[in-house]
């Protein structure tokens, strides 16, 4: 406080404030790294599915690259307003015919194609020449309210490889993509998995792809949002480059 002495007298609380400001630009200096670590925080919403299977593999990556980016991760179904909160990208998967922002950048149009573990495949007394064939084995398939299952359904792939229905065969039914996912890993039947996924699990072994040229697209397209006013930011703009580069890169054996 100022002593009670230079009330009104303005060369006082000048003197004053000459002998305490080089304490503030000490003060100043001493919490500059603390707020640069804070700054470096990315702020990222993806869907929960995407961040298990795609992105958390991958963040080693990432991280080795920029040991002081830190970065929270909301895993999420629900859209946000980037710039209206702390978010500083969005990775969103969009069904079609839903409305896109107009700088958002396209990353990846999915693609579905049936996929099992090479043990079930090796154990099986189905030679699976033909996609007809796939019946044989227990079929993976979405929850019918999942709003994504009429896009990449077994009876629409079925029409797209030009082959019957399989009604008749067993089923197991999941909500969430990754679950489906994990069981045809795990050998318990043959799922439609999408991309990118797909092709990460085929170079890490754990899914085989008996019909790899029959990829029907879904409609879905995968978009990165940048939050505007974030965009020039550095550690920002260094994880959208990475992420264009991933997707560029294409599979990523998972380990």
């Amino acid at each position: 406080t100022f002593p009670e002495t230079s009330k009104g007298n303005p060369e006082v609380i000048e003197q004053v404030f000459e002998q305490v400001a080089p304490h503030f630009d000490a003060i100043e200096q001493s919490l500059r790294p603390f707020r640069s670590r804070c700054e470096d925080v990315l702020g990222l919403t993806v869907m929960p599915s995407f961040a298990s299977s795609w992105l958390v593999p991958r963040l080693p990556d990432f991280q080795q690259q920029h040991p002081g980016i830190d970065i929270r991760i909301d895993a999420s179904d629900r859209m946000v307003d980037l710039e209206s909160g702390d978010v500083d990208l969005a990775i969103r998967w969009l069904r079609p015919g839903a409305p896109v922002p107009t700088d958002a950048l396209l990353l990846q149009t999915e693609e579905s194609t049936p996929a099992l573990s090479p043990r079930l495949l090796a154990a099986s007394t189905v030679p699976l020449r033909e996609p007809a064939q796939l019946a044989a084995f227990p079929i993976l398939a979405m929850d019918e309210t999942v709003p994504s299952a009429p896009y990449g359904s077994w009876a629409r792939w079925c029409e797209f490889a030009g082959i019957p229905a399989f009604d008749g065969a067993a089923r197991l039914y999941f909500t969430y993509v990754d679950q489906s996912v994990q069981a045809a890993a795990r050998g318990q039947g043959v799922a439609l998995v999408r991309t990118p996924f797909v092709d990460d699990l085929v170079a890490s072994g754990d899914l085989v792809t008996p019909f790899p040229q029959l990829r029907m697209p879904t409609g879905y397209r995968y978009f990165l949002i940048d939050n505007r006013k974030r965009a020039a930011v550095v550690h920002v703009a260094a994880f959208r480059n990475w992420v264009i580069a991933e997707f560029e890169r294409g599979p990523h054996r998972i380990t």
